[in-house]
């Protein structure tokens, strides 16, 4: 380790000494590209301005040897005040004296000499003589800056027809302003008499807003789409003699092109944003050779940034400053890396020993700090076990009575007030959810999460989660599409788990989607795995929602991560639920994948082994009553169909169920059975439903058995028999048989309905004791179990209620003094708890308790249903 350590601090100091290297010679790199580009811009900028200026020189010579003569001067100052007629006259004139020197101006590349009136009217165009008349002042700035200021003007200037720098000179004759003259050079000719003076290649460019604005429709033929920016256009007349120039050997358009496509990408946005009038320089190295290509910008005669002018170069210094940064750095690297190994080498004796000293001293302290995480491993397990009771417990409460006040609420038609218990109750359900997952993560991230495998039937998975689901639905308008393969058949894993898998993945798809469709796939397939083929069960659930980026779906699975902060505040939760689901799914020997378009929708699909094979699961935890507490229904009916929606209905109130399709062989199971309850339907294919109840009258052990009555209409009299406790018209709804199979074996109870709870809240106590006692339930409680033993001395419940966390003695003890006794430990014990069983706990409890109720989590139906069991099924004394 100290060796790792010391190879580690070498490779830092390396690595920093490396990079001050770098930098050193990175930074004298810079100075000379620096100075490169500075000498290299000095001189562009000098040939360039002098070939500008050379035109400027010519243009003022046309101007005083030709133009500013007094018989073209004493013509001219008659035109702004003639008529038309006059006019022609006088431009014929004008035009005839000018031709021959505009003829030989033309061979010296000056395109116009135009003159205009000082209202800035076109009088004469010596390049267009028929064209005259246009009014220049929107489109010619020099000119109207020329006519209004009477003052010369030079530079570029953006042309209808093409571009160039003009020279306008003021006009006038006996002191009068009479009107201006203009020169112009096409921008061919300055690069033309650039690449005279240098054995360069240049281009030129000008903004397309530039041109659209100014060049006559008609011209923007003329015009092609740089390579290098979409807001620049090339002059179709210049780009295209590229290729014709000189020095065609060392340049032509595809090395122009593949030069414009190395630098494109450096240029970015420098283009459009060079205020300082500074030329700029680029280095790229192509398959042609190394270049650097300057851009000097040119601004019109309203210094605005119009146009470049590219120049591009062979480099062969640059190339050499960067070769010798390379040798340099090369160098430098090798030689601190052998000093680096010889001081390595002349300190490792002292080395050694320091090792082995602190090598002792780290064992030392490694062995404090194993005592030190085992501490506060010990602390953090003890700090949720203590929130979790804490948190749970009050909501609990919260949960519980918003529930009765609903009910109650309800039966007294106050509907006004409805609405904000339904927001209580939801809310304590949202954050009794977030405190499961905040628990659930902490054990799976300490490694204590436990596997709890059992064999069940897919289709009721299916079922249970159909019906959690179906509130959030509504609230959010969204339909669920199930598909389930034919014969899904079982599984044999942790049903807990699979549960809040697809309950998480469920409940996301209905809370991102408004007003859509979630469709629920579920099939079974068989495939290889480390050469063995078996089955697994495929889930997926596809919603319509909002989506995903591919950044969100990187992210999907990281706990406490959501979409981004408004999703957050939007959605809620604090994204732990696909965390879980991700964690989860590995546990159970599977995966999860996720597809998903932002805007379209999403898709996770979760595949699971239908047969867990993992050394470390544990056999089920106790949530179903043991087999001695069990109560039997029968079901006597014809149709198969409605029977079977009739066992979902009785296996989920804790009913052990058997059907018969015929009379006679309802009466033989009754006898065999001695069912708590039966329910029989009067129409039945061999006889009729009245055969089976004159049957159950002739036998004394059957006799005393409530019959609930299943008809296909309303009877006239359905319960003169006091045998008949109840009718129920098909179709059956689930609360009424709820409400059916409770009255009928409270009819027949002969014990003291008094139950017993053992709880250290007192809110915990008052609310069962109101759940009860709305149900006809007597109650007794006690505050911890020392209380709860001694209240045994006196009353005689025949069922308790306890909770596992109490001081004084708590619900474990309880369990133990409550076996010793000959006639308490017949009494069913319902654990009723926010603690969060670990093995040890499950292995303490297991026969001994008929069930276990998380607090918060329970449904009131469910825990009334479990008691109305267990109270009709107690051994008697």
């Amino acid at each position: 380790m100290e060796a790792m350590k010391k190879l580690f601090n070498y490779l830092i100091v390396f690595l920093l000494l490396g990079l001050a290297t770098f930098y050193y010679l990175h930074f004298e790199l810079q100075q000379r590209q620096q100075h490169l580009f500075y000498e290299t811009s000095k001189n562009l900028q000098t040939t360039y301005v002098a070939v500008v200026n050379l035109y400027e020189l010519f243009s003022r010579t046309i101007y005083s040897e030709v133009v500013n003569k007094p018989e073209i001067l004493a013509l001219y100052a008659k035109a702004y005040e003639a008529n038309e007629q006059q006019r022609t006259v006088i431009r014929t004139q004008l035009y005839e004296k000018l031709q021959p020197t505009y003829t030989r101006l033309k061979q010296q590349n000056l395109k116009q000499l135009h003159f205009h009136l000082p209202d800035n009217t076109s009088f004469l165009r010596m390049h267009r003589p028929k064209k005259f008349g246009d009014n220049l002042s929107t489109v010619r700035y020099s000119v109207k800056k020329v006519n209004a200021d009477k003052v010369f003007t030079k530079g570029f200037e953006e042309g209808r027809i093409f571009n160039g720098f003009r020279y306008v000179f003021p006009l006038f004759y006996q002191d009068n302003h009479i009107g201006s003259v203009e020169l112009s050079v096409s921008f061919q000719a300055i690069r033309e008499q650039i690449e005279k003076i240098l054995p360069l290649k240049t281009a030129f460019m000008i903004k397309k807003s530039v041109v659209h604005s100014k060049v006559f429709s008609q011209e923007l033929k003329n015009y092609i789409e740089t390579d290098l920016s979409s807001n620049y256009l090339y002059e179709k007349s210049i780009h295209s003699k590229l290729d014709s120039r000189q020095n065609q050997q060392l340049f032509s358009l595809r090395t122009l092109e593949s030069i414009n496509k190395n630098i494109k990408p450096k240029l970015k946005n420098l283009l459009d944003s060079n205020h300082s009038q500074k030329t700029l320089n680029v280095y790229s190295s192509t398959l042609y050779g190394n270049f650097i290509t300057s851009f000097i910008p040119i601004y019109n005669v309203e210094n605005q940034l119009v146009a470049y002018m590219m120049i591009y170069e062979h480099d062969t210094q640059l190339s050499y400053y960067i070769q010798d940064f390379y040798i340099k750095m090369t160098v430098s690297c090798l030689f601190i890396m052998a000093a680096l190994v010889l001081f390595y080498y002349f300190t490792r004796g002292q080395q050694l020993e320091t090792e082995i000293i602190q090598r002792k001293a780290m064992e030392a302290e490694l062995l404090q700090a194993k005592d030190q995480a085992e501490s506060a491993n010990l602390a953090k397990s003890q700090f949720f076990a203590n929130m979790s009771h804490e948190l749970r417990t009050p909501l609990n409460a919260i949960i519980g009575y918003s529930e009765m006040l609903h009910e109650e609420l309800t039966d007294l038609g106050a509907e006004d007030l409805l609405s904000d218990l339904f927001k209580i109750n939801t809310s304590g359900k949202q954050l009794l959810d977030i405190i499961n997952e905040v628990l659930d993560l902490s054990r799976i991230e300490a490694g204590k999460m436990e596997l709890f495998v059992q064999d069940f039937n897919v289709l009721n998975l299916i079922n249970d989660l159909e019906n959690t689901t179906t509130p959030l639905l509504a609230s959010h308008n969204n339909t669920l599409q199930i598909n389930v393969q034919d014969d899904i058949g079982t599984m044999y894993s942790d049903y807990n788990k699979i549960e809040k898998i697809l309950s998480n993945l469920l409940n996301n798809a209905t809370k991102f989607c408004s007003n859509g469709n979630i469709i629920f796939n579920i099939k079974r397939l068989e495939k290889a795995l480390n050469e063995q083929k078996q089955d697994w069960l495929i889930f997926e659930v596809k919603d319509s929602g909002i989506g995903m980026t591919t950044e969100q779906i990187n992210q999907a699975f990281q706990a406490f991560s959501q979409a981004d902060y408004s999703s957050t505040r939007k959605y809620g939760g604090v994204g732990l639920g696909l965390a879980i689901v991700k964690s989860f799914s590995h546990m159970l020997g599977g995966g999860i994948e996720v597809e998903s378009r932002y805007g379209v929708g999403s898709t996770f699909t979760v595949y699971l082994p239908a047969e867990l094979k993992n050394e470390g699961v544990i056999a089920a935890k106790i949530d179903e009553l043991s087999v001695q507490y069990k109560a039997v229904a029968l079901i006597i009916d014809s149709d198969l169909m409605d029977s079977e929606l009739l066992k979902s209905y009785l296996v989920r109130m804790g009913y052990q169920v058997e059907i018969a399709d015929q009379a006679q062989q309802g009466l033989e199971l009754a006898k065999q059975l001695k069912p708590n309850v039966i329910l029989l339907n009067i129409v039945l294919n061999d006889q009729s439903g009245w055969y089976v109840i004159n049957g159950l009258k002739t036998d004394p052990e059957l006799v005393v058995i409530p019959i609930i009555l299943l008809l296909e209409i309303d009877p006239p009299i359905c319960l003169q028999d006091r045998q008949i406790k109840e009718c129920l018209v098909k179709p059956i709804r689930r609360d009424e048989l709820t409400y059916a199979i409770r009255h009928a074996e409270r009819a027949t109870q002969q014990t003291e309905n008094l139950i017993m709870i053992i709880d250290d809240d007192k809110d915990t106590c008052d609310l069962l004791t109101k759940i009860l006692h709305k149900s006809d339930w007597k109650t007794v409680t006690a505050s911890n179990g020392i209380a709860g033993l001694a209240l045994l001395e006196t009353h005689q419940p025949i069922l308790i209620i306890l909770d596992l966390m109490m001081t004084k003695m708590d619900g474990f003890d309880f369990i133990k003094h409550l076996q010793l006794h000959p006639t308490w430990k017949t009494i069913p014990v319902v654990i009723f708890t926010s603690k969060d069983l670990t093995q040890e706990d499950r292995d303490i409890l297991q026969g001994q308790v008929a069930y276990i109720f998380q607090k918060g989590s329970y449904e009131q139906d469910k825990l009334l249903n479990i008691v109305h069991v267990l109270m009709g099924n107690v051994p008697q004394p």
